[in-house]
């Protein structure tokens, strides 16, 4: 149940997202992160960031949502998912945490 929930929000950002970055965010990580191969298949980190500047970070390992930012009034950024730094940390660790 909890993946179908993630899957919809996930669902629902991604229409409501373009392909766009904020330099006011600092995000502690890199996309070379997530880009490697695994069983033969590649793995990537996807952004998106809507008009409201929520920038949302998924990789296509699990499908899974690795952040999402989203700006305060005093236009900081804080990012709201338990995500890991890495797909070895995905390895790692539980697919599902």
């Amino acid at each position: 149940m909890n993946k179908i929930k993630l899957t919809l929000i996930a669902i629902v950002l991604i229409i409501n997202c373009s392909a766009q970055k904020n330099a006011k965010m600092k995000i502690p990580y890199l996309k070379s992160d997530f880009e490697t191969t695994l069983d033969g298949r590649k793995t990537i980190l996807i952004s998106l960031q809507n008009s409201n500047g929520i920038f949302v970070t998924l990789t296509n390992y699990g499908a899974k949502i690795v952040s999402v930012y989203v700006p305060a009034k005093d236009g900081n950024y804080a990012d709201v998912v338990l995500g890991f730094k890495s797909i070895e940390e995905y390895r790692k660790f539980s697919a599902s945490h």
